[in-house]
Parts: C-alpha cells; structure tokens; sequence
C-alpha cells in the first residue's frame, strides 16, 4: 500500500481509496481468522482433554471391577 500511496498520480482517486479499503478489510478478515483459529485450538484441546479423562475414569472403573 505504501508504494501505491507515493505512486498514485496514475490511479484515480475512487480507485485508489477503493484499494485502501480492500487491504484493511483484508486485514481485518486476516486477523478475524487467527482469532478463529486460536478459539477453534483451544476448543480441540478443551476436548481432548475431556476425552482423555473420561478414558481414564473408564479404565479405573474396569480395574476396580
């Protein structure tokens, strides 16, 4: 962006802001998704978790039997 910010005498001026708002909602879209992907990590884990203790307790329950 920085370099069509010097260079924009060739864009006009409807162009120019047009692409200045893709590259921020680009950004904003990209920042979107990694906050996405770290809820979508922390909601695996959360189950994995979970899975790994009701296994344990399963296999406690099949020993104590």
């Amino acid at each position: 962006m920085r370099f069509a910010a010097r260079n924009n005498k060739n864009l006009c001026p409807y162009a120019f802001n047009a692409l200045q708002r893709f590259g921020k909602l680009f950004q904003v879209s990209a920042e979107r998704r990694a906050d996405l992907r770290m809820l979508q990590r922390g909601l695996h884990l959360g189950l994995h978790h979970a899975q790994l203790v009701a296994r344990s307790e399963e296999h406690t329950s099949e020993l104590q039997s």
